[in-house]
């Protein structure tokens, strides 16, 4: 099982760990009750560097992925994100995934377990075209917020005005010294939240300086347990 970077910051205030996928998930830090409550009225945190990146670059990049997924990517805005799956040409399902499209490479963001398959799967067609394949989960990890509370706990740890962000759009920021990407998020039901993807040797900084930040606004960490349930919930 994969550790999570930052498991023993989890450890410390009381987190129970599970394996997903073969990696380190946080199930729960010992009141789903709590951690559901503060996701659904006002603003949890979950620490979601378990799940894999795989980057593409390349000038062919976009036109090669839309041929190899049931989504429009060609056309898709420079940074903007939307969810494809990947078909074999048996319509036999491979995964799936959320594609963000930066002005360097397309991210694709997957389960955890499903990278090196993904990228297998992709690898057996790259032939001639201008594109290239890279592991990206050692460099970077996602962080989740979610709840009605997040645009406050961004403008806190931002130092200004948080500008929210529709689902599936994205920018950068700086965060406790650290370039991130702020990408919206949002589940049926109205509840939404944003994904910050973060330098991994910066994630230990940005969850310390987001809980700070989250203590006027009633910030929990939310575990596994808790973001399921949220999600089934929400449909």
């Amino acid at each position: 099982m994969e550790p999570l970077t930052l498991h023993f910051v989890h450890e410390r205030v009381g987190a129970r760990f599970i394996p997903v996928g073969g990696r380190e998930v946080v199930a729960g830090y010992g009141d789903v009750g709590a951690e559901y409550d503060a996701a659904r009225g006002a603003v949890a945190l979950h620490d979601a560097s378990y799940r894999e990146i795989l980057r593409i670059t390349g000038e062919d990049r976009a036109s090669f992925l839309h041929g190899m997924v049931t989504q429009e990517v060609k056309n898709l805005p420079v940074g903007s994100a939307a969810y494809a799956a990947f078909i074999t040409v048996k319509g036999a399902m491979v995964g799936d995934a959320r594609i963000l499209k930066r002005e360097e490479d397309l991210l694709l963001d997957l389960e955890p377990g499903l990278g090196a398959k993904v990228r297998e799967f992709l690898d057996k067609y790259l032939i001639s075209e201008d594109a290239e394949l890279h592991d990206g989960t050692p460099d970077g990890g996602w962080l989740k917020l979610l709840g009605p509370r997040t645009a406050q706990v961004l403008a806190a740890v931002l130092g200004g005005p948080f500008e929210p962000l529709a689902p599936l759009t994205s920018r950068k920021a700086v965060i406790a010294g650290q370039d991130v990407w702020l990408l919206g998020t949002a589940l049926p039901g109205g509840l939404s939240g944003v994904d910050i993807l973060v330098p991994r040797a910066g994630l230990e900084a940005v969850w310390a300086a987001l809980v700070q930040a989250g203590g006027a606004h009633g910030l929990k960490p939310l575990g596994f347990d808790a973001l399921e349930r949220v999600r089934v919930e929400a449909g």
